[in-house]
Parts: C-alpha cells; sequence; structure tokens
C-alpha cells in the first residue's frame, strides 16, 4: 500500500493505480491549503454537501481552496496512471481559518510529521479511508482518550479507547479500503503526538516513529552528549600531539 506522508525520512507520498484515497475532515474551517508535486498528473476532488466544489489535476499544485466552514470537507485523490505515481516534494493539505479565534488548530494528517497545533476537535469525528494492505503498523500517541476505530470495508477490526496505541495490524480477509475513525471523548480536544498508520512492505521503521516522544528526546540528548565528549577528548589529544612535536623541537 502507498504512503500518503510529508516526512522526507520514510518516503514521500506515493498513489497506487486504481486506488482511491479518502479524507473526511470536519466542518468549522475557512480554508485548506492543497500542495504536492508528483511525477505524474494526479486528480483531486474536494467535495462539501455531497457536491464537488472544486477539483485540482496536474504533477504540481499549490493551491488555496476558500471553503464553507458549515460543511465537512472530503478530499478524494487518485491517479490515471498504470504505475506507481510519485511525490518529489511534500504532499500537504492543510485547513485552517482566516480568523483564528474561530478554530486555532490544523485539522490533524495522517502520516505526517505533525505540530502541536495538530487538534482532533471534541465535536467531531476524523476518518482516513486508504487502499487495502495486508499489514499496517500503528504507532498513534494522543494527549487524551480517543476511541480508534478501524473497518476493513464495513467490518470492524478494530475498537479501542485510548490515548496510545502501537501495534501491527495483520489482516486475514482482503477488503476493498481500510478505514481508520478517530472520535475525541469526553468533549475534550486532543493534541496530536503522533498519528501513524503505515503499511509494513513500503518504509523503514525509523525512530520517529517506533518511540515515544521522550525516548526520542532522550536519544537525540544523549547523541549530543557523546558528540560533544568525543569532541573534546580529540582535541586533547590533539593539544597533546602538538605540544609533544614542539617539546621534540626545541629540544
Amino acid at each position: 500500500m502507498p504512503i500518503i506522508t510529508n516526512d522526507f525520512n520514510v518516503q514521500l507520498g506515493s498513489l497506487c493505480p486504481n486506488c482511491v484515497y479518502n479524507y473526511t475532515y470536519p466542518i468549522g474551517y475557512d480554508f485548506v491549503d492543497i500542495q504536492y508535486a508528483y511525477t505524474s498528473p494526479i486528480y483531486i476532488n474536494i467535495y462539501q454537501n455531497n457536491a464537488i466544489v472544486n477539483s485540482y489535476n496536474g504533477s504540481l499544485c499549490f493551491q488555496r481552496l476558500y471553503i464553507d466552514r458549515n460543511y465537512n470537507v472530503i478530499i478524494s485523490m487518485y491517479t490515471l496512471s498504470n504505475v506507481m505515481v510519485w511525490a518529489n516534494i511534500q504532499h500537504e493539505s492543510t485547513f485552517s481559518n482566516l480568523n483564528t479565534s474561530i478554530n486555532p488548530y490544523h485539522a490533524p494528517q495522517i502520516n505526517t510529521v505533525l505540530e502541536s497545533v495538530s487538534i482532533f476537535n471534541s465535536q467531531y469525528t476524523y476518518n482516513y479511508t486508504f487502499p487495502y494492505s495486508s499489514s499496517l503498523f500503528v504507532n498513534i500517541q494522543l494527549n487524551n482518550t480517543v476511541l480508534i476505530v478501524a473497518y476493513c470495508d464495513n467490518n470492524i477490526i478494530l475498537n479501542n479507547s485510548t490515548n496510545i496505541l502501537r501495534t501491527n495490524l495483520v489482516f486475514s480477509n482482503i477488503c476493498n479500503s481500510i478505514t481508520f475513525s478517530i472520535v475525541p471523548l469526553n468533549n475534550i480536544n486532543t493534541n496530536t503526538n503522533k498519528f501513524i498508520v503505515l503499511p509494513l512492505s513500503s518504509y523503514q521503521i525509523g525512530d520517529y516513529y517506533q518511540s515515544n516522544n521522550s525516548n526520542t528526546r532522550a536519544i537525540a540528548i544523549t547523541s549530543i552528549v557523546m558528540v560533544c565528549v568525543s569532541a573534546l577528548v580529540l582535541t586533547f589529544v590533539v593539544a597533546k600531539f602538538i605540544n609533544n612535536r614542539q617539546y621534540q623541537v626545541f629540544h
């Protein structure tokens, strides 16, 4: 299964032939910024209130679409190519508002390097639907409990209320598409620390995807300390070598 992502450390977004990717975002946003560059043309339809409000096609797009904040938004993506279509740069669909006091948060994107302003709004349900894969690596870490429901077509394969979910999902039945549904609970907005759902066969698992945030920071800090210590030791050795040479010259 291909990936839609903006993370250079994994791989850039890709679309497979005959695959349709649907992402449902809630009401309350004034505009969405569509940014991508692919090796071949791709097609995007944007729906509100059961009607197409705009379409984009081509291999390159940097557009802002103003939308009706009273309706949810569905972004549907596909390609007519008969081979895999790869992104050359980051793929992003960022929702936001003209008046940040109304809704100051970005709608979370799946498989992206997340920022603290990415929030699941407590009033809405977020659905992310993508083509079938036989196995998925899931790493979802949030600051509040949400209901996470995964569907294989219309069959529920995962139903869990949690703020941390790290697992490998292996599907025994082939389905047309897989949907992850995120529902905030207890009327509380939820920060996204990680929101990763990746096919096991098409990426390399890195520290960002496997570790929790504290572990990742600890690893980074340890690495910096080790580099500094190594630099100090090397400086001491070089200085001692120079002093010895100078001593030999004058004696």
